[in-house]
């Protein structure tokens, strides 16, 4: 029944991102006079990938925590991890796009991007969040089994 859920939760947050990175492309292929009208769509389908991003990570981790405690599995913390490292390296991407199309429409020199700079920050966070998250489930998990043989 557990894994039912999990497949079905992973599907839906899949589907949802999938979803707002559509969106994302999408206003690509709008027609726009110029790259200065286009900007501002883009940059906002850009927001709303990172803002629900962020929201379904969350979101995800927490669904993740209850499975494992009910499951008593930490192995289903590689599923959260996985997808903030793919989720950050598209946002990365994003901020790094967004600053080459600032720089042709701005025509400036010497500007650079810390778009791919902040994805790794993020995912090293990332990294360091599910350790903790690890050793704080395992703790609760030691404990419960401690109580249960008691």
């Amino acid at each position: 029944m557990h894994k039912k859920i999990i497949i079905g939760s992973t599907i839906i947050v899949i589907g949802i991102l999938l979803y707002f990175a559509y969106n994302f492309y999408a206003v690509k292929y709008y027609k726009f006079a110029s790259l200065q009208d286009f900007m501002p769509y883009y940059e906002a389908a850009a927001s709303q990938f990172v803002t629900v991003g962020f929201i379904v990570s969350i979101s995800y981790l927490l669904c993740t925590n209850i499975i494992i405690i009910k499951t008593k599995q930490l192995v289903w913390l590689w599923l959260p991890l996985v997808f903030a490292l793919i989720y950050f390296a598209i946002v990365g991407y994003h901020i790094e796009h967004i600053h080459t199309l600032n720089k042709t429409i701005e025509d400036t020199k010497g500007n650079f991007s810390l778009g791919y700079l902040f994805g790794i920050i993020g995912a090293v966070l990332t990294v360091f969040a599910i350790i903790i998250n690890y050793l704080l489930l395992k703790i609760y998990l030691t404990v419960q089994k401690n109580k249960s043989v008691s």
